[in-house]
């Protein structure tokens, strides 16, 4: 990138600051150090804002929909305007800037995306808890998502509008019910007793060679997997030996779902690790694993407009009114 940037006469770089394609649907905030970076280099910066790319491949099932995309840019900093702002400034510009909420973009159009198969298709994987009765025993398929304690429930459209079943409980998209269930963890990530436990697979990427048959990497051993107020604990097997980890909750940042909701990963001492939990859904512990990073004064936090006591967090659309 350096290389690029400051040796070639009309060198391009393209970087995605939180380093995935949305989880939710909505934007996380930029990866620390992008203000930083950007200054360091002082060249003229352009926005790019995707509308309908999670709808083409959602996190819950990255089959592809073929459907509407919108492609917008604007130009953001030129190398005079970072000279002029701090580090912290030209963070807050682009994360304000980069911010995108599919399902505010289309609430207008509609537009539909094509899902033979059905769009709420292991949805489970996602949003993993009922917003009625609170079980965890979530279960999407073909069309339509539903409690498997209390039949709460409802249909999720090819437009992704979300219909309930008579007499269910439902946010009123996705988007919102991801970010209910990330409140309903930070309230438990509060607690100095916070603990999260369970049995996951443990893997890596091959030393050399390519993954075949789209796998994630290669399954090396399993053991217990606990994310609790200190960090990220992993005591089990690896190779068939003893393997045990730790990542105290200031590296928790790293923890990401890249690809899909069945899996996160992390970096530890170098080493690309990723985890299968036992569990359906890896979100559950993406989210104790942020969360727990941002209670204990972590570097990456949420947006300051982010509303953890309940109000949704405002779309692109209405902040830069």
């Amino acid at each position: 990138m350096a290389k690029i940037l400051k040796r070639e006469k009309y060198g391009c770089v393209c970087i995605f600051p939180c380093g995935m394609s949305t989880a939710s649907g909505a934007q996380q905030p930029s990866a620390c150090g992008s203000g930083k970076m950007l200054k360091h280099f002082g060249v003229d910066v352009l926005a790019v804002r995707i509308h309908g790319g999670y709808f083409v491949s959602p996190k819950f099932d990255v089959r592809e929909r073929p459907g509407k995309v919108e492609v917008e840019v604007e130009h953001l900093f030129s190398p005079q305007a970072l000279a002029q702002k701090s580090e912290e400034e030209v963070q807050r510009i682009l994360d304000d800037a980069l911010f995108t909420d599919d399902f505010h973009w289309n609430a207008d159009g509609r537009h539909s995306y094509k899902c033979d198969w059905g769009c709420a298709d292991k949805l489970e994987q996602l949003l993993y808890r009922c917003p009625k009765c609170g079980g965890e025993h979530m279960h999407g398929s073909g069309g339509e998502i539903k409690c498997l304690d209390c039949g709460n429930g409802g249909v999720l459209h090819s437009n992704y509008t979300l219909h309930p079943f008579e007499g269910s409980v439902l946010p009123k998209n996705l988007r919102q019910w991801f970010d209910d269930l990330r409140r309903q963890m930070r309230q438990e990530v509060l607690s100095q007793d916070f603990c999260l436990k369970g049995r996951a697979q443990i893997g890596t990427m091959p030393t050399y060679g390519y993954v075949k048959d789209k796998k994630i990497g290669d399954i090396q051993g399993e053991g217990e997997l606990t994310i609790d107020r200190q960090g990220l604990h992993f005591d089990g097997e690896r190779e068939g030996k003893p393997f045990s980890l730790f990542i105290p909750s200031r590296l928790l940042d790293t923890l990401l779902l890249p690809v899909d909701a069945g899996f996160f990963y992390t970096y530890a001492s170098g080493e690309f690790l990723f985890f299968l939990p036992e569990s359906k859904s890896a979100a559950k512990w993406c989210f104790a694993a942020e969360e727990v990073h941002r209670v204990n004064g972590g570097k990456w936090q949420n947006y300051p407009w982010f509303d953890y006591s309940g109000e949704p967090a405002e779309p692109y659309a209405a902040l830069k009114k």
